[in-house]
């Protein structure tokens, strides 16, 4: 009973207050930006390039693939041998499985910490 309540209230009250917070826009100061045809580099925004000089996102990343790449392939390599249903001679997918997927992980976040260290300015 007291929920059949609550609903009545809420649906009584609701039309009165959504009325009430419905504001006019002012439009008489709006602008359409002529530039928004137009390419980046055109419009006078700066070029965002990847990677900055000062750190170490790409060693960071070369690092955390190939050891990733590595460790995926012995996990995967090793964890066939368990697999009962594959024969012996079919982990060469696995391994290769393991080595996308760990490289990746490694890239990601090899690139990411080696984001945070700054180069020292010699």
């Amino acid at each position: 009973m007291t929920r059949l309540a609550i609903m009545v209230t809420a649906a009584l009250v609701a039309p009165a207050a959504l009325s009430a917070q419905r504001l006019t826009p002012d439009w008489s100061h709006y602008k359409a930006a002529d530039t928004w045809l137009q390419p980046p580099a055109a419009a006078g925004a700066a070029v965002v390039k990847f990677g900055h000089p000062d750190d170490y996102r790409w060693e960071g990343a070369l690092v955390g693939g190939i050891g990733f790449g590595v460790f995926g392939v012995m996990l995967a390599n090793s964890l066939c041998g368990y697999d009962e249903t594959t024969p012996r001679h079919s982990c060469f997918l696995r391994a290769v499985e393991g080595l996308l997927v760990g490289g990746t992980v490694g890239v990601a976040g090899g690139g990411l910490i080696g984001g945070l260290i700054p180069k020292a300015k010699h």
